[in-house]
């Protein structure tokens, strides 16, 4: 690492800062913290409502994590080894960590089928869904709904190569329901865009209808991705695989974590298999070699702790 004197704020303070001295998306470390501790307190709010066990467990633990985050050098630039995550679902910390290694898993398998396919981006949609019963609902009609969707795509259309696809879930106006709807990246041939296999957004909507057996006419959005070197490819990547939505009602999320425990959000298919994409039940959360960085086993590590005073993670150790 180099001298104190070499970073301007922290020979200021007097403290090495994380902020400063990861010269890349690391210094979000320090603002996922915070994001965190406020989730941890909307789940004790949660739990003294409601009086569910798992929501002081989830507040404990989200209020505790990656309080301790060790790095090391690599290539000259500071990358994380390991820290204390929680694992938590809806934890901010854990959410852009799943985030960001999904994202580098992407990026490094763009190049093996970028010259190959073109990609399209869809949005399914659905009514809103009662809050107390969105588990039900999941399990029993969007599962079952999306597995003959996908068996529509894969089977009765050459063309279609693959997905990933990931649900979303924001709070409408009434808090008493939520608003699911589900995003895909969709990977297709040249063909696809010959009349005999194109799609248009009716007949996307008329399939995903069927799929669900719904009763009413579900809105669908499709667009082709542009060609530009990935680009456009990644950031809407970046934005299906976000992390879920917070809201400032502490109730609504402490209901919503409940429905959703151990269901699962994310999967793809065909050519997007090889990228092996975690999803929530994941416990890596930390680069390994197969992201593409060659540790040395005895490089020095240095560990961070969250200082209070500055709001800022600063060298320890």
């Amino acid at each position: 690492m180099k001298f104190l004197d070499e970073y301007p704020i922290s020979k200021y303070f007097g403290e090495y800062f994380l902020s400063e001295i990861g010269n890349n998306t690391d210094y979000k470390f320090s603002q996922y913290y915070k994001y965190s501790r406020k989730t941890s307190e909307m789940f004790l709010e949660g739990f003294r409502a409601l009086q569910h066990q798992d929501l002081l467990n989830w507040s404990y633990r989200i209020k505790n994590c990656a309080s301790n985050l060790w790095f090391t050098f690599i290539n000259d630039e500071i990358k994380l080894k390991r820290a204390n995550f929680c694992r938590v679902r809806y934890c901010p910390m854990c959410s852009f960590r799943r985030s960001k290694i999904n994202r580098a898993r992407l990026f490094q398998s763009w190049s093996k089928i970028s010259n190959k396919y073109r990609f399209l981006f869809l949005t399914l949609t659905v009514k809103n869904v009662p809050l107390n019963i969105f588990r039900d609902v999941y399990q029993n009609q969007f599962r079952s709904g999306f597995l003959r969707f996908r068996t529509n795509l894969l089977y009765n259309n050459s063309s279609i190569k693959g997905f990933i696809r990931a649900t979303e879930i924001t709070k409408p106006k009434d808090s008493n329901y939520t608003h699911p709807h589900i995003h895909m990246l969709i990977a297709v041939d040249e063909d696809y865009f010959d009349s005999h296999n194109y799609m248009d957004v009716s007949y996307w909507g008329k399939i995903w209808k069927e799929a669900l057996r719904l009763d009413y006419d579900p809105i669908t959005y499709i667009s082709a991705v542009s060609e530009d070197g990935g680009r456009s490819l990644l950031e809407l990547s970046k934005y299906e695989l976000k992390p879920v939505n917070y809201t400032d009602n502490a109730i609504w999320l402490s209901k919503l974590a409940l429905q959703t425990t151990k269901l699962r959000f994310l999967s793809y298919s065909g050519v997007f298999n090889e990228m092996k994409l975690i999803n929530e039940t994941e416990t890596d959360l930390v680069y390994s070699k197969k992201e593409g960085f060659n540790e040395n086993k005895n490089s020095k590590e240095y560990l961070f702790n969250w200082n209070s005073k500055y709001q800022q993670y600063t060298l320890t150790a």
